[in-house]
């Protein structure tokens, strides 16, 4: 077989379709070791059936039939029925797409089916006994790759199914990998009809194209809910090869007007640039959901009971949108029981608390699914509990206190008592408002303690802000105490979350409190500010810390303060703007920075002045400058009451 064979080069640089993979081809042999497989023999320079008395008839013949000696376990057996390779299209100068129609078979069904591709460089010199490549199961398409370009190629193709017998059609096109940039010509989709309650059929005639032909052309099919953007609009199916409809299932909504368009794409990508558009519409939602009914009844109550399932399916609707109608009965449910108002209603989720039950009463409950059309699934499936005969609600004394963080607030209470239930059983439900009186009024717990808690720690709050809370007991009855102790909390200010964003609007500013040159060497942008100014001496009034994490609180000095180093000044004469003697009884701050931000500037503090032509406020105001607005300011000032807290 001199120079009939030429190596393949591993190929992954192409682009394939859904219905296809991407499978390097094997070296072929050459004459001198040729090898053929089981049922098949040499001959010349190629493999043969051996005394074969069925399958294909030549080319063009379909597989099947039964053989004696064949490829197959047992002689005889009936191989699939198969009509062989319908395209070998240029994918690029390496690669060449082949592509068949899905044999029939007795024993495989066609998701099952496997495909024997046998190349070769001269027509009629494919190796039987030794497939090229192997498709994967049920494919209808494969790229073979690391071909020489602009190079005939000669390719056939065989059905195997599941139980090793391949048919034996000799169908064989030419393919040649050769650059490919011409896109198909395509006139669009020509008709939409309706299929069922989420799918519509798309119709279309054949594309044609210069190097694929039409059985190697496949086609993307997208939609939207106008004629102006389906072009663009979402990808509802990408075809296999050489077929001239397809259904878009899981369209969003029954009884609804879709518009669709579709594009021919040949064996090399190149797909047509049409725009035509044509509408169908899905039909009547009349499908329930698949769903298995009420998988537990547990936690019985009094009153009340929880009840389980699992997640019912459906074609139109999604899982969050279902509802679940749970019905309670006090007899036995069968096929003549009659279904009237469910006990309890729930939306998406897997579970749901069903209340106004009767104390100490067996009950049967009926678990059904019910889609966004209204229709709701017949199962008859139940689960039995008996409610508790506990009435009585736990003895609470409510919260007892709370420690705020920035975004966080710890509860905690004193345990509470009931009748029936250990204390070790009773939860602690949270109830959270921002507006004093409307916590009274919550139905939904924000948070719901362990059994036998006494704290419990809320988060994702927000900073610097008030909220009123309200803990109640509940027993193992489900019985709920009604204390009315709503506790207001007030959240930390953040550094993060509010002081860095006014420093970083009013202070670190270019020319200002940036990195680089920075006045007093203070520098206030974000992931410095915080080093540079808790604990930091002050430049200007060396004396003071720029903000002291102990000054919880402002400090009034009299006259009657001990004799501080330097001589008390009662009229700060002399001294900058801003200086506020001691007799006056004014309260000062320990942090400079505060002093600055309120105006009270360079006051005395232990017999010391602030230098003259020092700014008694920052940031100093005019040349463009603006000082934070009087909330942004208190805001500082209680970040540093409450400990300059890095959070």
């Amino acid at each position: 077989m001199t120079n009939s064979h030429k190596p393949f080069r591993t190929w992954t640089a192409l682009a394939t379709l859904s219905a296809a993979a991407v499978i390097s081809a094997a070296a072929c042999s050459s004459s001198d070791s040729l090898t053929c497989g089981t049922g098949t023999s040499q001959s010349g320079k190629q493999c043969i059936v051996a005394a074969a008395t069925g399958g294909s008839g030549g080319a063009g013949g379909s597989g099947g039939g039964s053989t004696t000696g064949g490829s197959g376990p047992d002689a005889g057996t009936v191989g699939p029925t198969f009509a062989g390779i319908t395209s070998a299209a240029p994918a690029s100068d390496i690669a060449v797409q082949v592509t068949w129609a899905p044999a029939t078979d007795t024993v495989t069904p066609a998701a099952n089916m496997v495909y024997n591709v046998y190349v070769a460089s001269t027509a009629g010199d494919e190796n039987y006994g030794k497939p090229t490549m192997v498709s994967p199961a049920g494919g209808t398409s494969v790229l073979v790759g690391g071909l020489q370009p602009d190079t005939d190629y000669f390719f056939v193709v065989r059905a195997l199914d599941t139980i090793g017998v391949e048919d034996t059609n000799t169908v064989e096109i030419k393919g040649t990998p050769t650059l490919d940039k011409t896109a198909p010509t395509f006139a669009g989709a020509t008709s939409a009809k309706t299929v069922a309650d989420n799918s519509v059929e798309i119709s279309w005639d054949a594309a044609s194209d210069d190097l694929t032909d039409a059985a190697g052309i496949a086609y993307t099919i997208t939609w939207s809910d106008s004629a102006k953007t389906a072009p663009d609009g979402t990808l509802g199916i990408l075809t296999a090869p050489g077929v001239t409809s397809a259904v878009v299932s899981n369209l969003p909504n029954p009884k609804t007007k879709y518009f669709f368009t579709v594009r021919a794409r040949d064996a090399a990508g190149n797909t047509d640039d049409n725009s035509v558009a044509v509408s169908g519409t899905t039909g009547k939602d009349e499908t329930a959901p698949v769903f298995g009914g009420c998988t537990a009844v547990a936690n019985p109550g009094a009153t009340t009971a929880t009840v389980t399932w699992d997640s019912a399916k459906d074609d139109t609707t999604t899982p969050d949108k279902i509802t679940y109608n749970v019905y309670a009965f006090e007899k036995g449910v069968d096929s003549d029981t009659l279904f009237g108002n469910p006990a309890g209603t729930f939306t998406g989720g897997t579970s749901g608390v069903v209340d106004g039950l009767k104390p100490k009463t067996g009950y049967y409950f009926v678990c059904r699914a019910q889609d966004a059309s209204g229709n709701e699934d017949q199962n008859l499936f139940f689960r039995t509990v008996t409610t508790l005969i506990d009435s009585a609600p736990p003895t609470f004394t409510g919260l007892a206190g709370a420690v705020a963080g920035s975004t966080t607030v710890t509860l905690n209470w004193a345990a509470a008592s009931d009748d029936q239930s250990k204390p070790e059983e009773i939860v602690y439900l949270v109830y959270e408002s921002e507006t004093d009186g409307d916590v009274l009024t919550q139905k939904t717990p924000v948070a719901t303690s362990e059994p036998g808690a006494t704290s419990i720690q809320i988060t994702d709050l927000k900073s610097a802000s008030q909220y009123y809370f309200l803990v109640r007991a509940r027993d193992k009855a489900l019985n709920e105490d009604d204390n009315k102790q709503a506790t207001p909390v007030q959240t930390l200010v953040s550094f993060a979350y509010d002081v860095q964003p006014i420093l970083s609007t009013y202070c670190a500013k270019a020319g200002c409190h940036v990195a680089g040159n920075p006045p007093q060497g203070l520098i206030m942008s974000a992931g410095f500010a915080y080093t540079y100014l808790v604990g930091q001496t002050s430049v200007e009034a060396p004396w003071l810390k720029r903000i002291d994490p102990t000054a919880t609180d402002a400090i009034t000095l009299k006259g009657s303060d001990p004799t501080p180093a330097q001589p008390i000044d009662t009229t700060c004469s002399g001294k900058a703007p801003g200086c506020v003697p001691w007799n006056t009884n004014e309260p000062v701050h320990k942090s400079y920075l505060i002093r600055k931000l309120l105006g009270v500037g360079d006051t005395t503090v232990d017999g010391h002045a602030a230098p003259l032509g020092v700014s008694p406020v920052m940031p100093p105001e005019g040349s463009g400058n603006s000082r934070p607005p009087p909330d942004a300011r208190d805001l500082i000032e209680r970040w540093n009451q409450e400990g300059a807290q890095n959070n």
